[in-house]
């Protein structure tokens, strides 16, 4: 019976020790985020989007080239948006004719996503908080490595005058226990 006793604390001893050991591990293999932009975690309980990571934002006013490079990003899936700030209706945002190249691409310059068009091409959604932005499809549900590098281009061209100031925020977002 003791020696039984022996065999299970050891057990124990032995699971806790792995338990930390792959706790440090997963630590260890994920790298902090850096670069260009502010990641937030909204915990794990959280309804998705858990993580945002949001770029600075510019005015859709005039022209202008916008480039950000970032790394660290959490092992989920995440897709960019572009969410808009304006005072313009919501009828009036779904047709503005400013074209917007976005480009996400990995370290070795390889695109990872690609969105382009006249923002009426986009899709505009609204959010339960008011919040408004611009996507397209081919730029959700992206798979991002944490260990590498990633450019994120963008690109404002035939801007139309604007009566509102309106100004976009490229964010990349995902995961939340309801995206699991």
């Amino acid at each position: 019976m003791t020696l039984l006793r022996a065999i299970v604390a050891i057990a124990r001893r032995l699971s806790v020790l792995l338990s930390m050991f792959l706790m440090a591990a997963c630590v260890l293999r994920s790298m902090p985020f850096e670069g260009d932009a502010t990641l937030s975690d909204r915990g794990y309980w959280s309804y998705s989007p858990r993580y945002k990571i949001d770029f600075p934002g510019f005015s859709l006013r005039e022209p202008g080239e916008y480039l950000f490079r970032f790394r660290g990003v959490p092992d989920v899936a995440l897709s960019l948006t572009l969410p808009v700030q304006s005072d313009l209706p919501d009828t009036r945002l779904k047709t503005v004719t400013t074209w917007v190249d976005a480009q996400l691409a990995n370290g070795s310059g390889k695109p990872v996503c690609e969105a382009t068009g006249a923002l009426k091409d986009w899709v505009l959604m609204s959010s339960s908080t008011q919040e408004q932005a611009y996507w397209q499809k081919q730029c959700t549900e992206l798979r991002l490595r944490n260990d590498e590098w990633y450019s994120l281009r963008v690109r404002v061209t035939n801007i139309e005058a604007l009566s509102a100031t309106t100004k976009i925020t490229p964010r990349l977002s995902g995961g939340g226990w309801d995206s699991l």
